[in-house]
């Protein structure tokens, strides 16, 4: 369990998710991690109240979980300023989509500065 604060879509929601009953499109709470994991793949904004929120530095988000919509966007652009058209990432999609694009750009970034081919074997 997570004590978080999910915010809908929908700023207007006043209905449930699971067992968490949302207000003016707003929970904060203890929540399941299913549900947390959930609201996350869906759309909703999730913020968390009771872990770390940083590196460390009080600066960045330990993930991008953490991150807001906006701040994922604004990473999205700082990757694409020097790519090719054809090689940006896409800065459009719920917040799900752009967490699993960076993700996907941090493996292969790892991916290339390794010497390993795309499937993690040794070349």
């Amino acid at each position: 369990m997570s004590r978080v604060k999910i915010s809908a879509p929908n700023a207007a929601y006043d209905g449930k998710v699971g067992d968490l009953q949302f207000s003016k499109g707003v929970y904060e709470g203890e929540a399941p991690d299913a549900i947390v994991n959930y609201c996350r793949a869906t759309g909703y904004d999730v913020e968390t109240l009771d872990g770390a929120t940083d590196a460390g530095d009080g600066t960045q988000p330990a993930s991008y979980d953490d991150m807001k919509v906006a701040d994922l966007k604004d990473e999205i652009d700082r990757r694409n300023t020097d790519r090719d058209a054809e090689v940006q990432l896409a800065k459009s999609g719920t917040k799900a989509e752009l967490i699993a694009a960076l993700e996907a750009d941090d493996e292969a970034q790892a991916d290339a500065g390794d010497g390993n081919d795309e499937n993690g074997a040794a070349q």
